[in-house]
């Protein structure tokens, strides 16, 4: 079962307080941590932020 917990375990950070690192240029190395999760997780995430993210 997918749940907000298991996500951020999977990812290793609370998705809610993540903060993007950015820079002034480009940078393709860095690889974007969302990539780890499949639809089905990623499907449960959009509807969680929607939910919560309000707040």
């Amino acid at each position: 079962m997918i749940t907000y917990e298991s996500l951020c375990k999977k990812l290793g950070f609370d998705i809610l307080t993540y903060k993007v690192e950015t820079s002034g240029t480009e940078d393709d190395s860095r690889e974007n941590p969302f990539m780890a999760l499949d639809i089905e997780e990623l499907d449960f995430l959009g509807e969680y932020l929607q939910k919560h993210k309000a707040k």
